[in-house]
C-alpha cells in the first residue's frame, strides 16, 4: 500500500519523472521534478510554503504539496486555476522583462513579517486595500490589479514602480498574468515560485 501511494502524481495533470532513488533523496539530490525541465529554464515551484523573514518558511496549507521542479508550461497549468479561486484578490508587479530570480506571493497578513522596506511594506499594504471597480475588459468586478513597471523601475524597489496599473476580473486578470509569465520566465530560472493564498495578497518579484 506505501509504495502505490508513493507512485501517485500530486500533480495531476502533469508528467513527472520517475521518483529517484533512496539514496539520491538522502544525499540531497533532485527530488520531485516534471518531465520537460532538460534544457529549458527550470522552475523551483513551492506550491504552499511562503518564505518570511529570517529565511523562516510557513505552510499555508494542510498538507502542503511537495516541492518540485518544472517547466514554465506546467508551472502555468498548475497556476491557472489557483488564480482564479473564488474571491481571490491577487495583486501583482510585473516580472521583469529578462525574467525573475524569483516570484512570490504574500498574504496581506504575512506583509508585516516580510522583510520589507517600510516604504515598499506601507505601499503594498495600500494596494491590497485598493478599491479596484470593474475590469477593463469586461466590467465585471475586478478582483486582479497589476503594477506595471516604468522606466526608471528599480530593482528591489516596488515603490518605484510607477508604469501604471491594469484591473481585471479573476478571468482576465488571470490571462493577463499568465501571458507575462509564459513571456519572461523562460529567460532564466526561477529559485522559488509559490501559489497565492488567502483571500488577498500580492506576487512580489525578486530580480
Amino acid at each position: 500500500m506505501t509504495g502505490k501511494a508513493q507512485t501517485l502524481n500530486p500533480y495531476p495533470g502533469i508528467p513527472l519523472e520517475p521518483p529517484p532513488p533512496w539514496w539520491r533523496r538522502w544525499w540531497g539530490g533532485a527530488g520531485l521534478a516534471c518531465a520537460h525541465t532538460t534544457g529549458g529554464a527550470p522552475v523551483a515551484l513551492v506550491p504552499d510554503e511562503v518564505e518570511l523573514r529570517h529565511a523562516q518558511w510557513r505552510a499555508v496549507r494542510q498538507p502542503p504539496r511537495p516541492r518540485v521542479t518544472v517547466c514554465v508550461d506546467c508551472l502555468l497549468a498548475l497556476l491557472e486555476p489557483e488564480l482564479k479561486a473564488a474571491g481571490r484578490r491577487v495583486v501583482a508587479f510585473e516580472p521583469g522583462p529578462a525574467g525573475v530570480a524569483a516570484y512570490r506571493f504574500l498574504e496581506q497578513d504575512h506583509l508585516g513579517d516580510s522583510g520589507l522596506p517600510a516604504e515598499d511594506l506601507i505601499h503594498c499594504q495600500s494596494l491590497v486595500a485598493e478599491p479596484l471597480g470593474g475590469c477593463q475588459k469586461c466590467g465585471q468586478p475586478a478582483l486582479h490589479l497589476l503594477v506595471k513597471r516604468g522606466a526608471n523601475t528599480e530593482p528591489g524597489q516596488l515603490i518605484t514602480f510607477r508604469g501604471g496599473k491594469e484591473y481585471y476580473c479573476a478571468a482576465h486578470g488571470s490571462e493577463r498574468l499568465l501571458g507575462l509569465l509564459r513571456e519572461r520566465l523562460p529567460k532564466r530560472p526561477v529559485g522559488y515560485f509559490n501559489f497565492p493564498y488567502g483571500e488577498r495578497g500580492l506576487y512580489l518579484p525578486v530580480e
